[in-house]
């Protein structure tokens, strides 16, 4: 376990919600990597939204076990631009993990350090899936969901992995809990400014 992150990029949010999303967060509080909509022009079908899509997945996305985080500020403001052109409201959160393989080249100021997700996508939070229902087996998360501040996120490193050991633990035992081929590893979240 390492002790340090490395900004790996920046995502793009749409401010709302996915109707259809498999796992939404069932914490209204949460405001992590699960929660709201990345990368929203991948719905659209107009020719900028398709070559601003088309561009992040051959320079960066479509890799194996690679995060969909952009590490330029250029093309962060075409696709707001595009966005604001489509009347999509936006936010952009910058990434931060123990991977130092992907790593930002431009760095954009901190408007506000949500805190640690556990994540092995860019749509998918592990740490929600794990304490929204804190029940039966899931009772194990009880004592470190304790820790969640009010971005229902992790506000240290530490507890990010203690709950990663806990999360470890009762898979061992048996416990069916969603996994991924890539991840689940924490992630510090934190809203950024272009300007």
């Amino acid at each position: 376990m390492t002790k340090n992150v490395f900004n790996n990029g920046y995502l793009i949010k749409a401010l709302y919600d996915d109707p259809n999303k498999l796992y939404p967060p069932g914490n209204p509080c949460y405001r992590g990597i699960g929660k709201f909509v990345s990368w929203p022009l991948e719905e659209c079908d107009d020719d900028i939204s398709v070559a601003l899509t088309k561009e992040a997945w051959e320079r960066w996305f479509g890799f194996q076990d690679v995060l969909e985080v952009v590490p330029e500020r250029e093309y962060l403001e075409r696709y707001i631009g595009h966005c604001e052109a489509s009347g999509i409201e936006t936010s952009i959160m910058m990434i931060e993990t123990p991977s130092e393989f992907q790593r930002a080249c431009d760095f954009l100021e901190v408007v506000e350090c949500l805190g640690y997700d556990i994540v092995s996508s860019v749509e998918f939070s592990h740490l929600t899936m794990d304490t929204d229902y804190l029940e039966g087996e899931c009772s194990a998360f009880r004592e470190v969901a304790r820790k969640l501040n009010s971005n229902g996120l992790y506000d240290s490193l530490a507890d990010a992995y203690r709950h990663m050991e806990v999360r470890k633990r009762l898979l061992s035992q048996g416990v069916n809990l969603e996994i991924a081929h890539f991840g689940p590893f924490p992630a510090r979240i934190s809203v950024v400014k272009l300007g």
